[in-house]
């Protein structure tokens, strides 16, 4: 395919860059709602503008300006190992209403850790909570022990969320000095209490060890969590993420599903144009 056509299908949330305008174009049994046009840092090359990925981020992309949803069928879900279903409101902005699966294999964004975002975006951690970090409510304690193994070492008292999750869920005492590894190895059905039953906002990150410094890709259903719903990722630059955007170049699409025989044939352009010019069967991707 080439890239001057710009005729990219996909999940609907492919992330396009063309003629300095960024488009989030909507496929899949969903609307084409058109979206906001604003100014974006760009860079000179070769006697033309091109954008600049140092400074273009998810926060300074343009709002999307008519509401929507997007359902994904059941054999969708299943190949991708994560709902992307999701609904959007005039307005949004685009890291509100995509989630780190729709870029697991182009941007990489979920190998990054809060530390790294911390580090690239000068994010003081210390004034994010855990119900900030989107991936918390999805874990169980079997979860968040396998993606921290070092959590296994230390003793409940010393791990508040663990200890006040416990508190909440027995009935009769436990030995809080005991490691956690010990406690799941003498009664593994507490694997399963799900931190969601925890007001999270009430901690800090550093409540739990080293969760700063785990990847996101390391915790479980972390493909359906919002870009926005991890601290700081929404203002990484594109070209600083794991996998970055080349900057040299005048277009850019980027896809990570195309669902096969139903995305492969289309007569809508990416850029949502109808115009001959513009027009564009996409047969492979």
């Amino acid at each position: 395919m080439k890239m001057n056509t710009i005729t990219f299908t996909g999940l609907g949330l492919s992330l396009l860059v063309a003629g300095g305008i960024i488009l989030f174009p909507q496929q899949y049994s969903m609307s084409n709602p058109p979206v906001t046009q604003q100014q974006i840092p760009t860079v000179a090359w070769q006697n033309t503008r091109l954008p600049d990925w140092n400074k273009i981020t998810f926060s300074n992309m343009p709002a999307i300006s008519e509401p929507g949803s997007f359902k994904a069928p059941q054999n969708v879900i299943d190949k991708l190992g994560y709902n992307p279903s999701r609904s959007w409101n005039a307005g949004q902005k685009p890291d509100s209403f995509t989630m780190l699966g729709d870029f697991q294999d182009s941007f990489k964004l979920q190998q990054l850790s809060l530390t790294d975002i911390s580090q690239i975006t000068n994010l003081d951690l210390g004034r994010s909570n855990l119900g900030s970090f989107g991936v918390m409510k999805l874990q169980t304690l079997d979860s968040l022990v396998k993606a921290i193994p070092e959590l296994k070492d230390f003793p409940i008292s010393q791990v508040k969320p663990i200890f006040d999750l416990l508190s909440q869920n027995l009935s009769t005492s436990f030995d809080t000095n005991q490691t956690i590894g010990n406690l799941l190895k003498q009664s593994s059905h507490l694997g399963k209490l799900s931190f969601d039953s925890l007001d999270l906002k009430s901690y800090n990150l550093n409540s739990i060890p080293n969760i700063t410094s785990t990847s996101i890709a390391s915790f479980d259903k972390w493909q359906g969590v919002y870009i926005s719903e991890i601290p700081g990722l929404n203002k990484v630059p594109f070209s600083q993420f794991p996998n970055p955007i080349n900057p040299v170049g005048t277009s850019v699409g980027i896809v990570d599903v195309a669902f096969a025989t139903d995305e492969q044939k289309r007569n809508r352009t990416v850029s949502v144009s109808n115009k001959k010019q513009q027009r564009r069967i996409c047969r492979t991707l």
